[in-house]
């Protein structure tokens, strides 16, 4: 399997792994299964792959506060392109990672990572690993209990947090844990489906915490491109209106099978989810994983084509996006504050190098340094949420790791 095919594999689980797997199974009960079982394997393949980067085109998006926004690479032009008048023109090679597959000590661990799930209420919620800014939340309404266990001193932990509520979203379903100064969000452990889609309106306050803004175009099980809406008003306002669509009886076993459907990308702070998918098919049905488990109910034919057909004739192609991104150079220095990053030596011209800086006050940062053995001259390579300050240092932002790597012509080992 080359490269490419790889990052396409790891970049886009939901639709293109699945629909392989849709297409060589007959079998609709078996074709979930073997769906559910492909999605394990590469979450699990995620944390223990060696990784290519290679760069070719990017597609970037420039934020009001100086912010790049740099969209991974989709063609085999060999550039990387950036806003702000700055072109980074990458050789065509590859760049191996690989990751740092260990248990945290307790105290290299995140506070939400100690404490994965808690207790308010008499109920059971469990950490969605999300942010939420504190202006979309309400009143402080009481106090949680969370647990945690250190397996290397065989200790457990008890501490109360905050919590608070999640504006216009029960608490029943949803609350916001103050964690180190920050709040994250928490969700209801169940997999109990409401009867109804009007009670997932009522519950999550829907129309006004999901957007619709990409989507796929899917005809039976091939894609038919990427695209960004205009204006996503008319599909909430259609969806407000599907109040009374009953939930599908055994949504464990749907599979929407060889028809025409919209596979929508779906982020929400409120709901603690971060690119989870949406479907709406031709036939009918809304499926969707964006409360964790599968939820699927028949808004009815005409409700659904009305919402595909205004997506399709209100919206315009653009750039699939990779569910994290990466940045790849040369460990220039170390310090208690901060590492700089080269990109030279993968430049076309390496005497058009840029310098980029990742500050280590982040936990995520810090302890990728401790334990990644990383020194100044190595090749290393960086995830992250996607933004750069160009304004301030070149700093990449929300840094979710850091890993040595290796410039490589070609070929992926996966370790086993």
């Amino acid at each position: 399997m080359k490269a490419k095919d790889i990052l396409n594999a790891l970049n886009d689980i939901d639709e293109d792994m699945i629909n392989d797997v849709k297409k060589s199974v007959s079998n609709g009960k078996s074709k979930f299964k073997l769906k559910l079982a492909i999605v394990c394997i590469c979450v699990v393949a995620i944390i223990s792959v060696i990784f290519i980067l290679k760069p070719d085109n990017t597609n970037v998006n420039k934020q009001n506060n100086g912010d790049i926004l740099i969209n991974n690479p989709t063609n085999n032009s060999g550039k990387l392109v950036v806003f702000n008048d700055i072109t980074r023109n990458y050789k065509d090679v590859n760049i191996s990672a690989e990751e740092i597959n260990i248990e945290w000590k307790w105290e290299d661990k995140t506070t939400f990572e100690k404490y994965g799930s808690v207790k308010f209420n008499g109920r059971e919620y469990v950490a969605k690993g999300q942010l939420i800014e504190v202006n979309k939340l309400s009143d402080v309404i009481g106090n949680c209990k969370a647990e945690g266990y250190d397996i290397y001193t065989d200790k457990n932990y008890v501490e109360t947090f905050e919590v608070r509520r999640v504006k216009g979203i029960s608490e029943n379903k949803v609350i916001a844990v103050g964690l180190e100064n920050e709040y994250y969000i928490y969700s209801l452990n169940s997999s109990n489906r409401p009867n109804t889609f009007g009670e997932i309106i009522d519950n999550y306050n829907l129309g006004e915490v999901l957007k619709f803004d990409k989507f796929m175009i899917y005809e039976g099980y091939d894609e038919k491109g990427y695209y960004k809406l205009d204006d996503d008003d008319f599909i909430i306002e259609t969806l407000l209106e599907c109040r009374g669509a009953k939930v599908y009886e055994n949504c464990d076993e749907w599979n929407h099978g060889d028809i025409n459907y919209l596979s929508f990308t779906i982020s929400s702070q409120e709901l603690g989810v971060y690119k989870r998918v949406l479907y709406i098919t031709e036939d009918g049905y809304l499926a969707t994983n964006i409360f964790d488990y599968n939820y699927v109910y028949f808004i009815g034919k005409e409700m659904a084509v009305k919402i595909i057909s205004y997506a399709k004739n209100n919206s315009v192609e653009t750039e699939t996006e990779p569910y994290e991104y990466t940045f790849a150079g040369t460990l220039t220095e170390i310090s208690d504050e901060y590492i700089l990053i080269d990109d030279s030596k993968i430049c076309v011209n390496e005497n058009e190098g840029m310098i980029f800086k990742v500050l280590t006050n982040d936990l995520r940062v810090s302890r990728c340094l401790k334990y990644g053995n990383l020194a100044v001259g190595d090749i290393v390579v960086v995830k992250f949420g996607g933004k750069i300050d160009t304004v301030n240092d070149n700093v990449i932002k929300d840094v979710k790791g850091i890993s040595k790597g290796q410039i490589q012509d070609g070929g992926i080992a996966v370790t086993e």
